[in-house]
């Protein structure tokens, strides 16, 4: 993967701190689609991932704090029990999910009115 190539991305993090937690979460709200509480998908190339993770390390304490991202491959299977943050009906995947991402960071509602 080039560092240019837009990728999608889980983000997760454990963080110590509520008022840390709290900036993290802002942070992450402008970038990315929330799957469950400290989780996120980023949609991202591999520069634009780095300077995300340059931006969150400036608001992390490391010796407290876990923050990861994974690079999704292509076609990976995704299997779901239980609740979810997103509304009924949506769908997740590779066509409607840059829809999604795109209208997330248009608006300040992530999910406003948008069914995929």
């Amino acid at each position: 993967m080039s560092l240019h190539e837009p990728a999608h991305w889980v983000v997760t993090y454990d963080i110590a701190d509520a008022r840390r937690g709290g900036r993290v979460l802002e942070l992450m709200k402008k970038h990315g689609l929330p799957l469950q509480y400290s989780v996120f998908l980023v949609h991202a190339s591999g520069s634009a991932m780095h300077a995300l993770m340059h931006d969150l390390r400036r608001l992390i304490k490391p010796a407290a704090d876990d923050v990861r991202a994974y690079r999704v491959p292509v076609g990976a299977e995704c299997h779901q029990l239980g609740g979810t943050m997103l509304p009924d009906g949506t769908v997740v995947g590779y066509g409607a999910l840059d829809t999604v991402l795109a209208t997330s960071r248009q608006t300040s509602d992530l999910l406003a009115d948008v069914l995929v």
